[in-house]
């Protein structure tokens, strides 16, 4: 970046304030023997205040702002929200190695349908009137300039 360029980066949050992922992570815990809570994926390493602000410092960036924003996580209706995450998020699940990153569609049929029934019921309650899941997240956004 050129001297006095800026960055703005985002983060996810907290995992209790994002409802679809949440929803997912319960869900696959559910019915997936092993399968950790959501606060171990590694999408939420970040979240902790100033974590990725310290990021930005130790690139040599200094850092103007940051802030944590409500967003919503809107889909087109439930089927497309359950596509987008189960295709997209992993989830943590203990081994005798350690852990390792699985997505539903490692594990059979009825564990998947399981998993779908219940993370759709989660998302149930913030279905818009035209039947669009619109779901609370909330972000930590970092401005910083070299």
């Amino acid at each position: 970046m050129r001297p006095g360029g800026a960055v703005a980066a985002t983060a996810r949050s907290d995992p209790a304030r994002a409802v679809g992922f949440l929803a997912y992570f319960a869900a696959a815990h559910a019915g997936v023997p092993g399968a950790q809570a959501a606060e171990q994926h590694p999408v939420f390493s970040l979240a902790a205040p100033g974590a990725l602000a310290g990021l930005l410092a130790a690139a040599g960036l200094r850092v103007e702002r940051e802030e944590r924003v409500g967003v919503e996580d809107c889909h087109a209706d439930p089927a497309a929200y359950w596509a987008w995450v189960s295709l997209v998020l992993g989830f943590p699940v203990a081994t005798n190695g350690g852990w390792a990153m699985r997505r539903i569609g490692d594990y059979p049929l009825a564990v998947q349908q399981a998993a779908r029934a219940e993370g759709l019921a989660r998302v149930a309650p913030y279905l818009q009137p035209d039947g669009r899941p619109a779901l609370p997240s909330e972000a930590v956004l970092v401005l910083a300039r070299r």
